[in-house]
């Protein structure tokens, strides 16, 4: 990193600019501010040198991931699915012994208050209970 005001063509080629458009981090970040904040003339260069940059890397296919990082990725991303699918299925197994329960336990409780209300509306007392009374 240099410490004195780069040129267009300069920051185009300077790995830890590259590195810092491409794949920032906190230090890089830190840097290249602080540059903007000591030589705020060269934002609009920074700018244009930035785009040059990303540029760059898309036609070069810098910007992609390499094929090991590839097979990594989908490695990761394949095993989140099928993570996924497994607690998807254990998720729907649990909900359809319960949903199966909540159906049981409602009949249960329907018929129970059909039944009471049925005896309590329809109920003939017994003659010798009444005349006894």
């Amino acid at each position: 990193m240099k410490p004195y005001p780069y040129s267009l063509t300069e920051l185009i080629q300077d790995d830890d600019f590259i590195a810092w458009v491409l794949h920032p981090d906190v230090a890089r970040d830190a840097h290249w501010n602080q540059y903007l904040l000591d030589y705020p003339e060269k934002k609009q260069m920074v700018e244009d040198a930035k785009g040059y940059v990303i540029l760059l890397a898309e036609d070069t296919g810098r910007h992609r991931p390499s094929p090991d990082q590839s097979t990594k990725m989908w490695g990761a991303v394949e095993q989140y699915v099928v993570e996924e699918h497994k607690r998807e299925k254990k998720g729907k197994l649990f909900l359809s012994r319960l949903n199966l329960f909540l159906v049981w336990l409602t009949l249960l409780l329907m018929i129970s208050i059909l039944g009471y209300w049925y005896y309590t509306r329809y109920h003939i007392p017994d003659p010798q209970l009444v005349i006894g009374r």
